[in-house]
C-alpha cells in the first residue's frame, strides 16, 4: 500500500515523500547503504521471456529426442536431454536450481535488512534462505533422486511409494 502524498509514477515510489514508519529506505534497509532498484515490470517480462524460451526449446528437444532420432541413445537425442524439460541434469533444470538460489538470496537480504533493523521476524527470513538453498542444492545435486530410488528398492515398486494409490498398495502390487 502506497502513503498518501507518495510520488508515484506506477514503477517506482519516491522514498522522499515517504515517511520512515511506512516504508523503509534501502539504505536503512541494509547496513553497507547498498541500492538496488529493480523494475518489477521489466523483470517479469525477462523471466517469462526465459520461461517461455525455456518451454519451447523443451518442447523440441523431446521432439528431437523421441520423435526423430533414430534412438533415444543416438547421439543427438543424447545431445538434445540436456535441453529436455523431463530430463535431469538439463538446462531446464539448472534454470530452476538458480531460480531457488536467486529467492533464497532475496530472503537473505530482507533477513539482512530485518536483523540490521533488530526485528523479531529475522529469523523466519534467514530460515527461509536457508531452506531455500537447501532446495536449489537438491535440484542442482538431485537428492531428490537418490531417494526415490531407495524408495523403489525398498518397497519393490516401479513408483515411490507416495505416488502408488492405496488401493493398489493393498493388492499387494509389486
Amino acid at each position: 500500500m502506497i502513503a498518501p502524498n507518495t510520488a508515484y509514477d506506477g514503477k517506482h515510489i519516491d522514498l522522499d515523500s515517504v515517511g520512515d514508519r511506512d516504508i523503509p529506505r534501502s539504505s536503512e534497509m541494509l547496513p553497507t547503504g547498498f541500492e538496488i532498484e529493480i523494475s518489477p515490470s521489466r523483470l517479469i517480462r525477462l523471466l517469462a521471456l526465459l520461461i517461455a524460451i525455456l518451454v519451447v526449446v523443451g518442447t523440441a528437444a523431446r521432439v528431437v529426442i523421441y520423435q526423430l532420432a533414430p534412438t533415444p541413445d543416438h547421439p543427438l537425442a543424447r545431445l538434445m536431454k540436456r535441453f529436455d524439460l523431463g530430463h535431469e541434469p538439463s538446462l531446464p533444470g539448472w534454470y530452476s536450481s538458480m531460480a531457488l538460489f536467486a529467492a533464497a538470496c532475496l530472503l537473505a537480504a530482507i533477513g539482512m535488512a530485518m536483523t540490521h533493523k533488530r526485528d523479531r521476524s529475522a529469523f523466519h527470513w534467514w530460515s527461509l534462505s536457508a531452506l531455500f538453498v537447501l532446495l536449489a542444492i537438491d535440484e542442482a545435486v538431485m537428492f531428490h533422486e537418490m531417494a526415490n530410488n531407495v524408495t523403489r528398492n525398498l518397497f519393490h515398486t516401479g513408483l515411490p511409494p507416495i505416488f502408488v494409490p492405496p488401493s493398489v498398495r493393498e493388492s499387494g502390487f509389486r
